[in-house]
């Protein structure tokens, strides 16, 4: 199993992240809510869930109307993907999540850009997230 969490400040914001198997995602109560919860994670053995949770550096509060999207990397993928992380409630928080394939042994590298609405500026925050879930 490939548990991942970390934090990163970036230009006003704490940008919380975390990737889980999807098949705990499927197991989740019924105030885990969002366009893709609950029930509804994919069914492949390689399914991740993404969570990103955003929070103001200066005040501490959750930041609940941003824009965000992932951008994976794997260090044997020829090209990255983009998915757009959508809001999401967990016990009653906010957070933003979405779904990506990740197959075992690799090193991936997830770029997480936050956009608001009230400015528009784009933030980025670089994780990496080492995966070495068994092969089947």
């Amino acid at each position: 199993m490939a548990l991942h969490e970390t934090v990163q400040q970036a230009d006003g914001l704490a940008i919380y992240f975390m990737v889980i198997p999807a098949a705990f995602a499927r197991s989740h109560p019924p105030d885990h809510t969002g366009r893709d919860m609950p029930g509804t994670a994919p069914k492949d053995q390689y399914s991740h869930h993404i969570i990103v949770a955003l929070f103001d550096s200066t005040t501490g509060m959750r930041i609940t109307d941003a824009r965000v999207v992932a951008v994976i990397q794997g260090g044997r993928q020829s090209s990255a993907t983009r998915i757009e992380l959508e809001p999401m409630t967990i016990s009653g928080a906010q957070a933003y999540g979405g779904f990506a394939n990740l197959p075992p042994r690799d090193r991936y590298r997830f770029e997480i850009e936050v956009v608001r609405p009230a400015d528009g500026t784009m933030v980025r925050a670089v994780f990496s997230h080492q995966h070495l879930q068994p092969q089947p």
